[in-house]
């Protein structure tokens, strides 16, 4: 039986609100990382510029760090929250 690992990768801190970025993020759930960055391309939104980097350094992460391969790597989940907001002072 394959034995399965969880990577975690976070992005901190990004100047869009998670509103905007959960409906790119829904589409490449459950998808391989090769998929989800063809697919995140192709899309005008620009949360998929943000996920798209993000996905490549989970994808490094495991290559480099766990020792994974590629192919057998696939996206299982994606969490958006918000982050703090900006105070601005008149």
């Amino acid at each position: 039986m394959a034995e399965t690992k969880t990577i975690k990768t976070k992005a901190k801190f990004l100047p869009i609100s998670a509103k905007k970025v959960r409906p790119v993020a829904k589409l490449v759930v459950g998808k391989s990382p090769e998929e989800a960055l063809t697919i995140l391309a192709f899309l005008p939104q620009r949360g998929a510029k943000f996920l798209e980097k993000l996905i490549i350094s989970s994808q490094a992460e495991a290559e480099n760090n766990f020792g994974l391969k590629k192919e057998n790597l696939l996206i299982s989940s994606l969490a958006v929250n918000e982050g703090p907001r900006l105070k601005r002072i008149d």
